[in-house]
């Protein structure tokens, strides 16, 4: 095949020149047939469906608005989907989160409570020796 032919010749037409076996031949057709299949398929879901009103406009910035009753419908109908998302725990495993919870409480309310005590008495003590010196 000279320069001129192969640029002539698009891609598909030389792909399609190239020799395969039987099997493979079958499996190119069975794979167009599939997508002719779903095109059609598509197309009569598509004639079957009837025209929705706007449910939107185009305000004064040029921005698209929706209609108030059509926000509304929305939110719903996102806040249900959302809703069927969420994975609730068991009873057990809430049983086992507040007991971690309250112990990570104790656990730093015991650390500040010794802080606290240890300035408090540190803070008291330095004061009194203050005292000392000034008298």
């Amino acid at each position: 095949m000279t320069l001129t032919d192969w640029k002539k010749t698009s891609i598909a037409n030389s792909a399609a020149n190239i020799p395969c076996t039987e099997k493979q031949n079958n499996q190119r057709l069975n794979r167009l047939n599939f997508k002719k299949e779903v095109n059609v398929k598509m197309a009569e879901e598509t004639k079957n469906t009837k025209p929705v009103k706007s449910e939107t406009k185009i305000g004064k910035d040029g921005k698209e608005k929706m209609k108030m009753g059509a926000r509304i419908k929305k939110f719903f109908r996102d806040y249900k989907s959302e809703m069927k998302k969420i994975v609730w725990p068991t009873r057990a495993q809430v049983i086992q989160n507040t007991g971690v919870v309250l112990i990570a409480i104790i656990f730093v309310a015991a650390i500040v409570g010794l802080l606290d005590l240890a300035f408090g008495t540190g803070i008291i003590s330095g004061l009194n020796k203050i005292k000392e010196l000034i008298q």
